[in-house]
């Protein structure tokens, strides 16, 4: 149906956006199945580098058809690993969030092409789930490790060492979650 084999993404990005410098190569494949109406998409930009900071890469897979669709999404790098699954199928949408990893201060280095306001350090990983189908329903868990968010412009230091963040029937849910300011005076957090 649709094939590209290589397609260098850094002088197209250049053309829209001349403030960073991107360089990235697209591999794409598409197919259709007529027999079932089915569509299936392929694909996955490598080497992703923005103002010489690697990004790694995204693969991504999608299938759609009469009766249901699905869409998966992964992103890995050095700064994180992040999947992200969706199903729709009978008027019931699935969408999953998976967080491997996530290091702040690594990310921090790509935030900061676009604002040096902030640092970041730490580390946060999870899942959450959600599925819609007469309602709304959400469950997971977020896992803070050792993370520092810094403004520089206030001076305002945030810790969070070691908490999670719980989600359940549709409630965030705080079980002593503590925040700590730069004298490592606490905030204790709890309920929903």
């Amino acid at each position: 149906f649709l094939s590209v084999d290589s397609l260098h993404l850094g002088p197209l990005a250049d053309f829209f956006v001349n403030v960073l410098q991107l360089d990235a190569e697209l591999n794409l494949r598409t197919e259709y199945n007529s027999k079932d109406s089915e569509i299936a998409l392929t694909g996955k930009i490598t080497d992703i580098i923005l103002d010489s900071i690697s990004l790694g890469y995204t693969a991504f897979n999608a299938n759609s058809g009469p009766l249901s669709t699905q869409f998966n999404l992964q992103s890995k790098s050095s700064a994180w690993s992040v999947s992200v699954d969706a199903k729709n199928s009978n008027d019931i949408t699935e969408l999953e969030l998976s967080i491997d990893q996530l290091n702040l201060a690594k990310l921090d280095s790509v935030l900061d092409l676009i604002s040096n306001d902030f640092d970041l350090a730490g580390n946060i990983h999870g899942k959450i789930k959600a599925k819609n189908g007469e309602s709304l329903r959400t469950e997971g868990q977020l896992n803070f490790e050792n993370v520092l968010f810094r403004s520089k412009e206030y001076g305002t230091v945030i810790k969070i060492d070691e908490q999670r963040i719980s989600m359940n029937d549709n409630q965030i849910k705080f079980n002593k979650f503590i925040l700590k300011d730069e004298q490592n005076n606490p905030l204790e957090l709890n309920g929903s």
